[in-house]
């Protein structure tokens, strides 16, 4: 499809524009369920768990969002993420509010964060018929390197955006999505006499598992724009103009999609705020992307 996503307020859809505060709706929602705790999958033997929230109403399937927290795919848990999947839930969809295995030095992340999340998808269009969910209808929701791998699972994983382990939409918090960026940073400035070495490239070299310069295929296969093709669900990129993940990523994925002729948006907010922090700001337009495409 080539319909325009509906626009944040006062923003046109496609642009990328300065928008401020609406209130707090990162804050719990009155009357909102407690979540449950599901196995959504499986790691080398190990559980995976995620917070699932289902509004009990009758009528037809609604759809449904996995959510992705942060942490430099090495550090954080669904606690970041689960304000939001309160409000989506209020608001009629079915949330899935992940765990999934970390990276630390020796072990990469990638991409077995990826598959994690694949799993997330897959079980709830398994058990689609139980959770009356919509199999066609599912989203994800990342927050910083959750918002890499939501992004990820748009665009390089398997089947339709309607079947297998993709979605029919994503929205995306600060996603680093050129992770070859970083690695030349790690390359550069990372060396044991040089200066200016952030934490951000050390972190993308222990989730790939390896320096660009040994294995340039893996930083490529873990970044965004490589994977785009017209095929890809839409998306709705959010990134503060000052903050740890640079707009020029957000840009980078924003043109990626335009090359395709795949429906964005880019939202570029004021200040340092990252992810989750700006959280407050982005849900509106976030649910009423899901609200658009999702039903």
């Amino acid at each position: 499809t080539t319909a325009t996503p509906p626009a944040a307020p006062g923003v046109a859809a496609g642009s990328s524009t300065t928008t401020r505060s609406s209130g707090d709706h990162g804050a719990p929602v009155a009357g909102a369920p407690l979540p449950r705790i599901v196995a959504y999958g499986h790691d080398h033997g190990e559980v995976l768990l995620g917070q699932l929230i289902d509004f009990v109403s009758p009528g037809a399937t609604r759809p449904a969002i996995v959510l992705i927290h942060g942490g430099s795919w090495m550090h954080g848990s669904p606690v970041e993420m689960a304000p939001s999947a309160r409000v989506l839930a209020s608001a009629g969809f079915v949330t899935l509010n992940i765990a999934y295995r970390l990276a630390t030095p020796g072990h990469p992340g990638f991409p077995g964060e990826l598959e994690d999340v694949e799993q997330a998808v897959r079980y709830l269009r398994d058990h689609a018929a139980g959770l009356r969910i919509d199999p066609a209808a599912i989203g994800a929701l990342g927050s910083s390197a959750g918002a890499n791998l939501a992004l990820l699972l748009a665009t390089a994983t398997r089947g339709s955006c309607l079947t297998g382990d993709r979605v029919a939409a994503v929205v995306a918090w600060s996603g680093p999505v050129e992770l070859s960026e970083h690695g030349q940073e790690a390359r550069d400035l990372c060396r044991p006499s040089a200066v200016g070495c952030t934490p951000l490239p050390q972190d993308v070299r222990t989730y790939i598992g390896c320096s660009i310069a040994a294995c340039p295929q893996r930083w490529r296969d873990a970044s965004v724009p490589v994977h785009v093709t017209a095929d890809d669900p839409p998306a709705l990129l959010f990134n503060s103009r000052d903050e740890l993940i640079r707009v020029g990523q957000a840009r980078a994925a924003a043109a990626a999609f335009a090359a395709h002729h795949v429906p964005h948006q880019l939202v570029l907010l004021p200040g340092d705020r990252h992810a989750s922090a700006y959280a407050s700001t982005a849900l509106p337009a976030t649910v009423a992307f899901f609200r658009h495409w999702l039903g």
